[in-house]
């Protein structure tokens, strides 16, 4: 897969993704969408990585920053 695309995740959390992908993998600008979260914002192999934001929805704690690898980076 390369292009703009969404997909289906087979997972409990009902998780979409909806945004770029390149060689098969998410990576560019997108949205991750869970029943638990909603993330907007670069990703690279699938994971966050770049600016970004990240919605808690069961918490309605917001983080918008950058991420390395997943794990928020720096002051957001």
């Amino acid at each position: 897969m390369t292009g703009n695309g969404k997909y289906f995740f087979n997972s409990e959390d009902n998780k979409i993704y909806t945004g770029q992908f390149f060689n098969g993998n998410m990576y560019g600008n997108g949205i991750v969408e869970t029943t638990d979260y909603i993330y907007r914002g670069e990703v690279k192999d699938g994971l966050f990585d770049g600016f970004g934001r990240y919605e808690d929805l069961k918490t309605n704690l917001v983080y918008e920053g950058n991420f390395i690898e997943d794990l928020r980076d720096g002051f957001g």
